[in-house]
């Protein structure tokens, strides 16, 4: 059976399964006798864009057009078990050390930065121990030793994922938020500490930051008006394949997964509602052109020489 009580198959015509959840049969029963939904009018802001709000619709841009004009909010309901007992820190005292952690960082001399940001390694591996962002650029400091500005950022869990690739999507906020810096004429270095690796953003210059800003509100106002054909891991998966002849695979084998894989569109009933496979995705051919516009100029930090990965470990030889 589906995993996901969402799927279309439960509320097909031709399908055994079925379902009594009406919330979603309304989802899909909205695009019957509509096979293409149609663009609603371009959006009247009346207030500026916050930096949270950009954050969404870089990591969800297809959820960011629900959640954002249509006011509905489409998510996965997650389980969690209680059958596991803790043996550490409850989440107010993981919180309250990673804070004092972080503010000895701060004050000290980051001569040695890398050393001394160390001391957060061994906190970052514990569940709930992000430092939360009070304004959009808060935690900054001056740093002699960068000829700049500093920020230290305790990242909950691990950065990388299979094959020590950037988990993208879990980064996104803090590169929205290094851009807009760097795009407001900030010379800033931001210091990720995660449980398997520390990241290292360098000042980007002003013009560059702001050009991709711009392509960022262009693709936000954009998905005001409709769905976005992109998929954050999807766009990433296709823009990091190193081969051109495998790229379109790539990116097919993340949305739509596999028999020993789930897929992106499988953990969002948006992607489900909006395009339930890869195939309907990429039918008009916007796919790539989204994908290298919000996304090529982060895939490509690594090469530019503006995002550093220092694996754990590493940092101490």
């Amino acid at each position: 059976h589906p995993l996901q009580p969402f799927s279309r198959r439960y509320f097909s015509a031709d399908s055994a399964l079925f379902s009594y959840a009406r919330e979603w049969r309304q989802l899909h029963n909205s695009r019957a006798g509509d096979d293409e939904d149609q663009p609603l009018a371009p959006a009247t802001l009346e207030a500026p864009i916050e930096l949270l709000a950009l954050q969404r619709f870089l990591r969800n841009p297809v959820e960011h057009f629900f959640a954002a004009r249509l006011k509905v909010w489409l998510q996965e309901q997650h389980s969690t078990s209680e059958d596991d007992e803790p043996f550490a820190l409850d989440g107010l005292q993981r919180h309250q050390l990673s804070q004092w952690l972080l503010e000895q960082v701060q004050q000290g001399d980051l001569q040695d930065d890398w050393q001394a940001l160390l001391l957060l390694q061994a906190v970052a591996s514990t569940p709930d121990a992000t430092i939360e962002v009070v304004s959009w650029l808060a935690g900054v400091r001056r740093c002699a030793p960068l000829d700049g500005l500093m920020r230290v950022q305790l990242v909950t869990g691990s950065l990388l994922g299979k094959k020590g690739a950037l988990r993208w999507r879990k980064l996104l906020g803090e590169l929205c938020q290094h851009v807009l810096a760097a795009a407001s004429g900030h010379r800033l270095t931001t210091c990720l500490i995660g449980a398997d690796a520390s990241i290292q953003l360098l000042p980007l210059e002003q013009e560059r930051a702001a050009s991709i800003v711009r392509d960022w509100l262009l693709g936000y106002l954009h998905g005001l008006s409709r769905p976005l054909p992109v998929a954050v891991e999807t766009a990433f998966a296709w823009l990091t394949e190193g081969k051109d002849e495998k790229r379109l695979g790539a990116a097919r084998l993340c949305y739509q997964g596999n028999d020993f894989s789930r897929g992106e569109v499988d953990g969002s009933p948006a992607l489900q509602r909006s395009y339930p496979d890869f195939a309907s995705l990429q039918a008009n051919d916007e796919f790539i052109g989204w994908a290298q516009s919000l996304y090529h100029p982060l895939a490509q930090a690594i090469e530019d020489e503006w995002l550093m990965i220092t694996p754990a470990g590493e940092d101490q030889a």
